[in-house]
């Protein structure tokens, strides 16, 4: 307990009473303890001697009328001021509690700025009434010596007493603005008398005027929206039966103007001793502008989330365009390499073809000869075949049917190789899929398809480590391999080196990619991977390719940098996470 504020002594047998006065007098920076019947209230004001006492007269073991006669007769100390909270509101019950001792009289349903006024007044009269009974004291044990300093000290008393009673009533007009402020309005259900109180504050936030609204729970119950009404009672019923452990629910109530607006409604239920519910009390609070803003916040979360699959959508086509042009710049060189060995296969074809005509020829005349020889015994056959064999240059055509055949195969892989190799890199591949790769495979097969590029230009130095396999969407990052050599081969402007090295570090695949070209100027690194950013001529790049290559290694969870100094070259260095497990 803060002993340092003043501490206030709550006497009610009703637990929803006494959490309502906790909280109102917490909420006004006193400190409280609660007792819930008459000896316990007489025990805790001994052992405690608060500040003051709100009494309740309706309390077992001993009445309210009990515990202000024996606090005021038993005198531990400093006196108790005592204000009586009751629900009997003729003059008897007023009388008899005065006449026990008790010093002020509130009636139920509790008026809070009067209560607040009150508290604050008997607090303030009693520091008020010990600060002038120990200036009083004080004073007359100097009384000989200086009775005007008694004169002017009790008048300064007075003084302080008069300000005080003035604050008070300020402080009252203050709390009353803040209840006109707050967006809290009380509810007080009395479940055996079925009788409802709604604060002003409650009826007043409905635009409702004290008497528009039946103070029951069906006058409350004909307020909410018929579409709402059911899934109220379904909770309110939950939480009297026991299977909520607090009772808290939104819904929308109906103004006097005939509009709704939504209100949080919270309370605390106290049962009897029988565990039925027997009072229930709480708050509304009204939430319609917390409501619109969660609407308005949906609202742009799914246009966000629409403009989300917008932007993936026009990811992957501008990833697919810009692979495409890739494959566009290497068209001509890819036909060259195909030319190559379709060239001489065909050449080769057309000495085949040839030498097949004179084989043929020659197994024909072969059989004719034969035949003859059937017919004729005396003719020199032996010596008309190695006459025929020489004409027809058989023996060097057989020689080279062999070395055609083997050419012919190796030009076949060739463009089988290249026409694969092209098929896997253009392949269209779904952003989500992603399948076990090895990284140096995908850098290899990059190399081939980029080669007529780069062989003319650069001379390629291979350092691949011993990489583990990783999960990754691999097509786009032949598209990021790709986009760094051909920039690599565009850089150097007659004849370099590239440099690949691939490692494993910290359950990382590492990759750099290094040339000795051109270089890039120092001001413009920090926007090379900018969209639409190029170091090229006019016309010689879209400036995208690194662009796009940032964000495909940004969505792997990968990293890549740049590093360059101009006229010696430049280095990519891309570091991928090892992933096992979608």
């Amino acid at each position: 307990m803060d002993t340092e504020k003043p501490v206030i002594l709550i006497v009610d047998d009703q637990e929803v009473v006494c959490r309502l006065l906790e909280k109102f007098l917490f909420d006004l920076g006193y400190a409280t303890i609660t007792a819930m019947d008459g000896n316990e209230a007489i025990r805790l004001a001994k052992d405690h001697t608060p500040d003051l006492m709100l009494l309740d007269l309706q309390l077992p073991e001993k009445d309210g009328f009990e515990v202000c006669l024996h606090i005021k007769t038993q005198l531990w100390g400093e006196p108790i001021p005592i204000i009586v909270i009751s629900s009997y509101d003729d003059d008897k019950h007023v009388k008899n509690a005065l006449n026990n001792g008790a010093n002020d009289y509130i009636t139920k349903p509790i008026q809070w700025a009067l209560l607040e006024h009150r508290i604050q007044f008997h607090i303030h009269s009693k520091q008020i009434f010990f600060a002038k009974q120990t200036a009083e004291i004080s004073l007359q044990t100097k009384l000989d010596d200086d009775a005007q300093r008694l004169i002017e000290a009790n008048q300064s008393l007075e003084e302080r007493l008069k300000e005080s009673t003035l604050e008070l009533y300020q402080s009252e007009e203050r709390f009353q603005l803040a209840v006109k402020g707050t967006g809290e309005g009380i509810w007080d259900w009395d479940i055996a008398k079925g009788e409802m109180y709604f604060s002003i504050r409650w009826k007043a936030m409905l635009g409702y005027q004290d008497h528009d609204v039946e103070n029951t729970f069906h006058g409350w119950q004909r307020l909410i929206h018929p579409a709402d009404l059911g899934r109220m009672l379904v909770i309110w019923t939950s939480y009297m039966e026991g299977e909520l452990s607090e009772y808290k629910q939104e819904y929308r109530m109906k103004t006097k103007s005939g509009e709704y607006l939504w209100v949080e409604s919270r309370g605390v239920c106290v049962f009897d001793v029988n565990g039925s519910p027997a009072r229930m009390a709480g708050s509304h609070t009204d939430i319609s502008e917390r409501k619109f803003q969660s609407r308005a916040l949906e609202k742009k979360n799914r246009q966000l989330t629409i403009a989300y699959q917008n932007l993936k959508e026009s990811q992957t086509k501008m990833l697919q365009q810009d692979k495409m042009a890739s494959i566009g710049l290497l068209a001509a060189g890819i036909a060259h390499e195909i030319n190559n060995p379709t060239g001489f296969l065909l050449s080769n074809f057309n000495s085949l073809q040839r030498y097949i005509t004179k084989i043929k020829s020659y197994f024909n005349t072969q059989n004719e000869l034969i035949l003859k020889q059937q017919e004729e015994q005396a003719f020199p056959l032996f010596d008309e075949l190695e006459k025929l064999k020489k004409n027809k240059r058989i023996k060097p055509v057989i020689e080279d049917l062999s070395e055609i055949v083997e050419d012919s195969l190796e030009g076949i892989t060739r463009i089988k190789t290249i026409v694969h190799n092209l098929k896997s890199f253009s392949q269209m591949e779904p952003s989500e899929k992603t399948v076990l790769c090895n990284i140096n495979d995908g850098i290899e097969n990059t190399i081939n398809i980029a080669w007529n590029e780069l062989k003319y230009k650069a001379e390629i130095h291979k350092d691949y480590g011993e990489l583990p396999q990783t999960k990754a969407h691999i097509q786009q990052l032949k598209q990021v391999f790709l986009n760094i050599l051909v920039n690599a081969a565009h850089a150097i402007e007659n004849r370099g080196d590239i440099f690949i090295k691939t490692w494993s570090e910290n359950n990382n695949i590492m990759m750099s990619f290094k040339d000795t070209g051109s270089g890039i100027e120092e001001h413009k690194l920090d926007k090379i991977f900018n969209p639409f950013f190029s170091t090229k001529e006019v016309g010689k790049g879209s400036g995208l390719g690194l662009s796009i290559s940032y964000d495909i290694i940004k969505n792997h969870d990968g990293e890549i940098i740049v590093e360059s100094k101009l006229k010696q070259g430049t280095k990519f260095t891309i570091t991928l996470p090892i992933v096992l497990d979608d």
